[in-house]
């Protein structure tokens, strides 16, 4: 997706960038609040890292100015690999799976 500059809400704050803060991390980046975070924060120039589960290299095209890397949230080794580096992290995970999936109201 292209953006344009006025296609951001970051544009409008008062606050003031402060990229010095080091390298961020985005976790489900490819979700719809992720998705849209990753963009506002390059345009505030931050260096990004964004986390997916799947194939890195598939991403690089959509955030040409961020790391990509693969990673699993309940996959220690691959999380620590994805947080090294980083100073301030974004947990945009989710699970659809609240639960067993044959929940009775009955057991409650």
């Amino acid at each position: 997706m292209e953006w344009n500059k006025e296609d951001y809400f970051c544009n409008d704050l008062t606050t003031s960038p402060k990229p010095e803060v080091g390298k961020i991390l985005v976790t489900g980046g490819t979700g719809y609040i992720g998705g849209r975070l990753v963009p506002e924060l390059h345009n505030r120039g931050y260096k990004l890292r964004v986390m997916v589960r799947g194939d890195a290299d598939l991403y690089h095209e959509r955030w040409p100015y961020a790391e990509v890397v693969s990673a699993d949230a309940l996959n220690y080794d691959s999380l620590m690999i994805a947080l090294e580096g980083i100073d301030i992290a974004f947990y945009l995970i989710h699970s659809l799976l609240l639960g067993p999936k044959h929940f009775d109201t009955a057991d409650v």
